[in-house]
C-alpha cells in the first residue's frame, strides 16, 4: 500500500476517520509497499518498498529523489550486506537522526587485520589499554631535576627512568642534560642532550647513547623464546641538528642477544615521528622477575670499531651502530631530543599512550624516590632513625643516598636549626618495601635520646633502578 490519506483530516466523520486509521496503520507496517511511490506527506527518511520488481526493493526518500537501501544484489551469498550498502544504512541513520550529510560514510579501512580511523592506526594485537611498555615516556616525570651540566659519564641525570651511557670508552665530549619545554604537538616535555664539549671524531669503540631499562615483569607477554614469540612496534618523536643515520639497538637481559635497527633524520631542528619494526626473538627467554630483561639504547655517536649493518637477534653482546651513524658532539652546537617513546605488541604503531602524571610518577617511584621531610627519631648521640614509606613497593631492595654533605634539620617544636655534619647512612633495614635508616654524623644542636628533629625535604634519595 504506496500511498496514504492524512488520519486527522478536519471535518471527518468516524467511520472515515477509522478508514483512513487503518489505511496509514496498513501503510506504516508494509514499509509503504506499492509498485508506485507514496505521494503523500512524504518527508527525506520516509521508507517505500517498490514491489514494481520482483523481489522488492527498498527505498527511502532523501532530498526528492528516492534511493535505494537494499536489494538483493548488493547481498552477499552469506547474507552480509556489502561495503556499499553499509555506507547507504549509515546515511539512512544520519538522515533518521535529521543530520544532513552531503559525504557519506565509508568502510573501507576496516579489514580483519587493521583498523584506521581518521588516518590514525589502532590495535591490531595486544591490550586496548596499557599498552606502552615504556614508563615516562613523554619525558614528564623528571625527580632528580630539570638540567645538569657537564655531563660525561653514564648515569640517571634528568627525566625518570632514562640513563646516559657511556661505550667501553667515552668520546671526551660533555653535554648539558635538560627536561626540555620544547616538544612535539600534544607534548610537553622531551629529554634534550646539548653539547658543550666536543669530540668530532670517536675513536674505536667511543660510544654515547641514551638507554631505557625494562624489568622482566614487563615484557613477559611477549614469549621470547617460544614459536610464539610476539612483534613490537617501537614509535617516538625525535629531533637534532644532525641529519642522517641513527641506530638504535635492543639488548636481551643487559648483554646478548641484540638486534639493530636504523633510522633517519632527514630535517635539521624539526620535530619527527619514526617507527621501528622488531620481530620477536624465537630462541632466547627474557630473564624473569623483577631484573633486567630488555634494554633499548638510543645512540648518539659511534666509533669506527662498532659500527655495522642492521641484524636481527644474534648473539652479538657489544655496542654497536649503523654505518653513517650520526655525531651528535660534532660541535658545541649539536643537539639531541626525544619524546613520546612507545614499545607496543603488534607490527603497527598506534597513537601515543598519554598517562596521568599522577599515574606515571607512580611508575616511576618503583625504581627512584626522594622522600619528604618527616621525623628524625635521636636514638643515640650522634645518630637518627629515619623511616621510608614508599607509595609503591619498590623493584627491588633499594640503596639510599644523602643529598648534601650537611643535610638541614629542625627540632621540634621548631625552635633550632642546623645541620648534620660527616653524616652516614646505615639503610640495612631497608626492603621492598621501605623500612629505616640510621643517620649517623654530629649534629650542631645540642639533642638526647627521644628527642624528635625534622629531616628537611629533598635530603634523601632512595634507588632501585636496573
Amino acid at each position: 500500500m504506496a500511498t496514504t490519506t492524512r488520519v486527522l483530516d478536519a471535518n471527518v466523520n468516524g467511520t472515515v476517520y477509522t478508514s483512513n486509521a487503518n489505511s496509514a496503520l496498513e501503510a506504516l507496517d508494509t514499509c509503504h509497499s506499492g509498485a508506485t511511490a507514496p505521494t503523500d506527506e512524504v518527508a527525506n527518511g520516509k521508507l517505500w518498498l517498490d514491489t514494481s520488481t520482483t523481489p522488492g526493493i527498498l527505498k527511502i526518500y532523501n532530498n526528492a529523489t528516492w534511493e535505494v537501501v537494499v536489494n538483493t544484489t548488493n547481498v552477499t551469498a552469506s547474507g552480509a550486506l556489502m561495503d556499499s550498502e553499509l555506507t547507504d544504512i549509515a546515511s539512512v541513520k544520519a538522515l533518521d537522526q535529521g543530520v544532513a550529510t552531503t559525504d557519506s560514510p565509508t568502510f573501507a579501512d576496516v579489514t580483519a587485520s587493521s583498523l584506521v580511523v581518521n588516518g590514525n592506526n589502532y590495535p591490531s594485537a595486544g591490550a586496548l589499554s596499557n599498552r606502552n611498555l615504556i614508563i615516562n615516556g613523554a619525558m614528564q616525570v623528571s625527580q632528580r631535576g630539570t638540567s645538569v651540566a657537564g655531563v660525561s659519564g653514564s648515569g640517571y641525570y634528568v627525566c625518570d627512568r632514562w640513563q646516559y651511557r657511556n661505550g667501553s670508552a667515552g668520546t671526551g665530549q660533555e653535554a648539558i642534560h635538560e627536561q626540555s619545554t620544547d616538544a612535539p604537538s600534544g607534548f610537553q616535555n622531551s629529554y634534550k642532550v646539548s653539547c658543550t664539549v666536543a669530540d668530532a671524531t670517536p675513536l674505536a669503540s667511543e660510544n654515547e647513547m641514551l638507554s631505557y631499562k625494562l624489568e622482566g615483569y614487563d615484557v613477559s607477554q611477549l614469549d621470547y623464546g617460544t614459536s610464539s614469540a610476539k612483534t613490537v612496534t617501537l614509535s617516538f618523536w625525535v629531533k637534532s641538528t644532525v641529519t642522517g643515520a641513527y641506530g638504535v639497538q635492543f639488548f636481551s637481559s643487559s648483554t646478548s642477544p641484540s638486534a639493530l635497527k636504523s633510522y633517519n633524520i632527514s630535517s635539521a631542528s624539526t620535530w619527527e615521528y619514526k617507527t621501528i619494526r622488531l620481530d620477536g626473538d624465537t630462541i632466547t627467554p627474557f630473564p624473569s622477575g623483577s631484573v633486567q630483561a630488555l634494554t633499548i639504547l638510543f645512540h648518539l655517536a659511534c666509533g669506527p670499531d662498532d659500527i655495522t649493518s642492521e641484524y636481527e637477534w644474534t648473539s652479538e653482546s657489544g655496542f654497536r651502530s649503523v654505518t653513517g651513524q650520526a655525531n651528535v658532539f660534532a660541535t658545541t652546537s649539536d643537539t639531541f631530543q626525544i619524546t613520546g617513546v612507545q614499545l607496543e605488541v603488534g607490527d603497527t604503531a598506534t597513537p601515543f599512550e598519554h598517562r596521568s602524571y599522577g599515574q606515571e610518577l607512580a611508575l616511576c617511584q618503583r625504581y627512584y624516590y626522594i622522600p619528604p621531610q618527616g621525623p628524625l627519631h635521636i636514638v643515640a648521640s650522634g645518630k637518627g632513625i629515619f623511616n621510608i614509606s614508599p607509595p609503591v613497593q619498590f623493584r627491588a631492595t633499594p640503596t639510599a643516598s644523602i643529598g648534601r654533605t650537611n643535610p638541614y634539620v629542625e627540632n621540634v617544636p621548631w625552635t633550632s636549626v642546623g645541620t648534620v655534619s660527616g653524616i652516614g647512612l646505615d639503610s640495612g633495614h631497608l626492603n621492598e618495601n621501605g623500612g629505616d635508616l640510621l643517620l649517623s654524623g654530629t649534629y650542631v644542636q645540642a639533642h638526647s635520646y627521644g628527642d624528635i628533629w625534622v629531616l628537611g625535604p629533598n635530603e634523601l634519595s632512595i634507588d632501585a633502578e636496573l
